[in-house]
């Protein structure tokens, strides 16, 4: 007895279309750096913490079926929430804004973790559903596990040899990320 398997076909791509308002947002592009005017949160005065970087990534997906064949469109984006993103004004200097693009790599480093996970996944009409949901909890999990890490061994910055590392290390991954 034949069975018939639903067909899905996939395509997974970057976007800059999403709900969030276009002047809150900076889509992460390799190559292009934060600049201090991007910084536009109320700083948070108390506390030793000099800036704050709020970022993240995210997805969208569309399917069309008709029949047992599908098409499935997942649209991914890395972002960084400028009214939510602040420094102290007596703070901002290269050295503190290199640690805080750094946050946004990170961001952008697992985003593409994301990506190539999708496009090695099985993704079927049957599971699509709870997959993706499933697999970008695991992603930001990653992801928050990856900036608490940077935080506490730099100290958030403050420690110069383990900055020095990480930024290293973040060089070398941006570089193995293949458009």
């Amino acid at each position: 007895m034949a069975t018939a398997h639903a067909q899905l076909v996939t395509t997974i791509s970057w976007t800059e279309n999403t709900s969030m308002p276009a002047h809150e947002v900076i889509y992460y592009k390799p190559g292009n750096k934060l600049n201090w005017a991007d910084f536009i949160g109320k700083p948070h005065l108390e506390g030793n913490v000099a800036a704050l970087t709020m970022s993240g990534f995210g997805y969208k997906s569309e399917i069309t079926t008709m029949g047992n064949t599908g098409q499935l469109n997942i649209f991914l984006y890395c972002y960084f929430n400028k009214p939510l993103s602040w420094v102290k004004p007596d703070k901002k200097t290269n050295y503190i804004l290199n640690h805080e693009q750094n946050h946004f790599n990170l961001c952008f480093i697992v985003a593409n973790q994301f990506y190539q996970r999708l496009k090695t996944t099985a993704i079927t009409l049957q599971n699509y559903k709870s997959l993706l949901p499933k697999l970008y909890t695991e992603y930001t999990a990653v992801l928050n596990e990856m900036q608490n890490k940077y935080d506490a061994q730099t100290r958030n910055g403050q420690e110069k040899d383990p900055q020095m590392q990480w930024d290293n290390l973040i060089i070398d991954q941006l570089s193995a990320i293949k458009p």
